[in-house]
């Protein structure tokens, strides 16, 4: 009975990890405006479900990366059965984020549950789930469709078979779970690069913890490692186009920005003081319950705690501090080592978590005031979501300007702009991809011009152009070229 009702309890805190996570996701899901990177892997995932681009070779536009080479291809392609299924509307790339956050969630509460300290219980998965949703960045990437959401799915995937596999007494099944996180560990690499190679790690890392003999975490590895090179192996001699993009993307993206001739930042200690900001709230909220917990009576930290903390960390390092061998940092690169920052957290604040589970299985009325709250909390996220429908929370001119054209442009359109520079204005770019379908070129001549209220055309071009009503516009303005087809009216 007693068991029961720690069930009950810890499931009635799960369930207020969740209605965090929607209270955090749930609003930014349909309003308007997204990050540049997000909108640009939109697009392609878009322009591959539509026949636009395909898996080794992903299209953006018809003049900027007509084969993107900048990242790997597999998450682009597993987005394209979402514009498959739901269309191309701006609410898939939205749900999309969504349904991946609630994928880590599980697979972070499988990963608690594999580590067990013999010395002491663990409290729920809410716990570490709790302090993951509270990262900034978490709520941030799911919401913003970038690919490390995705990645870190796969990641946190292969880390789970990874400690099932060691912990398991059956060889075969050892040996199915190194397969299948072989697999997983070729998936990340499939959707962001070396990256994704981490997971490689954590046999070693938890051996003494777990006790795990040297020659069962030394075959997980290499199981996992076989598997990998194998199956790529296969996949490039049976996909000759595999081998050509893998060839382009090491040459162009991965070897230029580890030799930093790529989008490099200011120091390759970025990645740290990302890191430091975004472990800030977890940290503030571990020392409240720790607060909380020094006015009863104490509860020692057992070593188990202590060493699965320490465990927990050896992971979130290894997918964090080989960022540093690149000058090319981006804060958002640290998001797959966050679920373990929060789960060595976790491990450490044990004793304050646990009271409180204690504390409300021995109220009863504060466990309906957290279910109250949880409904409450729920209803919130959805009508703040119906709310923020349409909103407009990033690139406001942009998106008032060509929000309701007076015209509908033919898709796969390419676009003159003027002045030149806007040939390389990566906003309106995507933007133009994402909702028009449209390219844009520095050449003058092409059916439409593009230009900017501030811009005076000269003689030559304006003689071949004639506006096309914007109303509103503030920014940018619309022309066509006089010998064009007449526009389709819009709406």
């Amino acid at each position: 009975m007693a068991e029961a009702r720690d069930k009950t309890m810890q499931g009635v805190l799960w369930y207020s990890a969740l209605v965090l996570y929607s209270m955090l996701v749930l609003p930014r899901m349909l309003s308007t405006g997204m990050f540049l990177d997000g909108v640009v892997y939109a697009s392609i995932a878009r322009n591959m479900a539509e026949g636009y681009g395909s898996l080794w070779s992903p299209a953006y536009t018809a003049t900027v990366y007509p084969v993107f080479y900048e990242h790997p291809p597999l998450g682009f392609w597993l987005q394209a059965w979402a514009y498959r299924v739901g269309g191309d509307v701006v609410a898939v790339e939205a749900f999309w984020g969504c349904a991946m956050g609630l994928l880590l969630l599980l697979e972070l509460a499988g990963i608690w549950r594999c580590l067990q300290p013999s010395d002491t219980p663990l409290t729920g998965a809410w716990f570490p789930a709790m302090l993951w949703v509270l990262t900034p960045m978490t709520s941030w990437a799911v919401a913003q469709n970038m690919l490390e959401v995705p990645l870190t799915v796969c990641s946190l995937g292969a880390v789970w078979l990874c400690l099932l596999g060691l912990q398991h007494p059956r060889p075969g099944v050892r040996a199915g779970c190194s397969i299948g996180a072989g697999l997983m560990l070729l998936s990340g690499l499939g959707i962001k690069g070396p990256v994704a190679l981490f997971p490689l790690a954590v046999p070693v890392l938890v051996r003494g913890y777990a006790g795990i003999s040297r020659r069962r975490a030394l075959g997980m590895t290499g199981g996992m490692l076989l598997t990998c090179v194998l199956v790529g192996s296969l996949l490039c001699l049976m996909q000759p186009a595999a081998w050509e993009f893998a060839k382009h993307y090491g040459q162009q993206q991965l070897w230029a920005s580890v030799a930093g001739r790529r989008e490099t930042s200011g120091s390759r200690w970025d990645v740290l003081r990302a890191l430091s900001r975004e472990i800030v709230v977890p940290l503030v909220l571990g020392g409240g319950l720790t607060v909380l917990r020094l006015r009863r009576p104490r509860t020692r930290r057992t070593s188990g705690q202590r060493r699965l903390g320490w465990a927990y960390l050896g992971i979130a390092l290894a997918a964090s501090l080989p960022l540093l061998l690149s000058i090319k940092q981006r804060r958002w690169y640290v998001f797959p080592s966050l679920p373990f920052y929060a789960l060595a957290l976790a491990a450490w604040w044990q004793p304050a978590a646990l009271r409180l589970e204690r504390c409300l299985q021995a109220q009863p009325l504060y466990r309906q005031r957290l279910r109250a709250g949880c409904v409450c909390g729920l209803v919130l996220a959805l009508g703040a979501m119906g709310l923020e429908r349409h909103a407009l929370r990033r690139d406001v001119t942009l998106h008032q300007d060509f929000a309701k054209p007076a015209v509908t442009l033919p898709a796969r359109a390419v676009l003159s702009v003027y002045p030149a520079h806007l040939a390389a204005h990566w906003t309106l770019i995507a933007h133009l991809q994402r909702h028009f379908k449209a390219s844009v070129t520095s050449v003058i001549g092409a059916p439409y011009l593009v230009t900017t209220h501030d811009t005076v055309l000269p003689e030559g071009i304006a003689a071949q152009y004639a506006p096309l009503l914007l109303p509103h516009t503030r920014t940018y303005l619309l022309f066509r070229h006089r010998t064009a087809d007449p526009p389709i009216a819009g709406p």
